[in-house]
């Protein structure tokens, strides 16, 4: 069974002249500014690791997770080491939609963060400028996003131009 390292582990290390000395340790990951979220299997830390039930049998990497520490009164945007969060009554929010009062879209991904780029949302793609707002009626490289952000798939574009089932111009 898996060691829970959120409890003091004592480990007897025996030198060569037949000493024995106990040692105890406790794993408590801290990093400024984050509270820690508990361990888990991937890297996206969206499997934690059940230390009562995963059954270990070899060496394997656990991945901290890390909850932005925000005051209970944080409510909207917050910027912090380089990044935009948001939070909705001192809760910061996750995979979700936020639009803000000019009407703008933005997504937070699964750590928080605001996402800037291509984003998967669910059966369609969504483009986020660099300003983290999502792009519509628009076109983003060879792909035409509609009023409501996603991707245009194997349609005719208000302007005229056809783009397959991938979403891509397709010349025509």
């Amino acid at each position: 069974m898996a060691k829970d390292f959120r409890k003091p582990v004592t480990y007897t290390v025996t030198a060569e002249n037949g000493t024995t000395q106990n040692y105890t340790v406790t794993v408590t990951p801290t990093k400024e500014g984050y509270t820690f979220g508990g361990w888990y299997i991937d890297e996206a830390c969206t499997i934690a690791c059940n230390f009562e039930v995963d059954k270990i049998t070899a060496d394997i990497t656990l991945y901290a997770k890390w909850i932005y520490a925000a005051s209970a009164t944080t409510n909207g945007w917050s910027y912090f080491q380089g990044e935009w969060y948001f939070f909705d009554n001192g809760i910061m929010v996750t995979n979700n939609w936020r639009q803000d009062s000019s009407k703008l879209w933005y997504y937070l991904g699964t750590n928080g963060v605001m996402a800037t780029g291509w984003v998967e949302d669910g059966a369609n793609w969504y483009f986020l400028k660099t300003s983290g707002a999502m792009a519509a009626n628009a076109w983003v490289e060879n792909y035409y996003l509609g009023a409501s952000g996603a991707m245009a798939v194997n349609t005719v574009t208000p302007d005229g131009w056809t783009v397959g089932a991938n979403g891509a111009w397709n010349g025509k």
